[in-house]
C-alpha cells in the first residue's frame, strides 16, 4: 500500500478476496512515502535504481533474500539493480530519467511478459 506518512504495513493481493494485511516476522522497518508490491506466489520482476536514496540497500537485499529463500511452487523471479539509476529512472518526463537503465528494464519487462503470456 502507499501513503504520505511513515508506513510499516504489508499487504498481499488475493484475487478471490482482495487485499489482505500480513504480519511477517521479518519485514523492512517503516518508511516515509513508500509504495511497493510483492507477490511471492507469482512470477516477479523487480527493477531498482541503485542510487535511489529513498529505498535503502537493506530493503533491497531483504526483498532479494525473501524471493530467493522462499519461492512459491512454479514461481520465478528476476531481480535487477541499476547502480547508476536513481528514483523514477523509468519516467522519461522527469530529470531522474536514466535512459540506459530504462531501456534495459523495459526490454526485460517485455521479455517477461512474453515468457508468461502477458503480451
Amino acid at each position: 500500500m502507499s501513503g504520505t506518512g511513515v508506513l510499516d504495513d504489508t499487504w498481499e493481493w488475493r484475487s478471490a478476496s482482495g487485499w489482505n494485511e500480513l504480519h511477517p516476522t521479518n519485514a523492512p522497518s517503516a518508511r516515509y512515502a513508500t509504495a511497493m508490491v510483492y507477490d511471492q506466489a507469482h512470477h516477479v520482476v523487480v527493477l531498482y535504481g541503485g542510487a535511489d536514496t529513498g529505498i535503502p540497500a537493506e530493503t533491497i537485499e531483504q526483498m532479494r533474500r525473501a524471493l530467493a529463500s522462499a519461492p512459491a511452487p512454479g514461481s520465478e523471479s528476476q531481480f535487477v539493480v541499476y547502480p547508476d539509476a536513481s528514483h523514477a529512472f523509468f519516467a522519461d518526463y522527469r530529470p531522474s530519467y536514466h535512459e540506459r537503465s530504462a531501456q534495459d528494464g523495459w526490454a526485460r519487462c517485455q521479455d517477461w511478459f512474453k515468457k508468461y503470456g502477458l503480451s
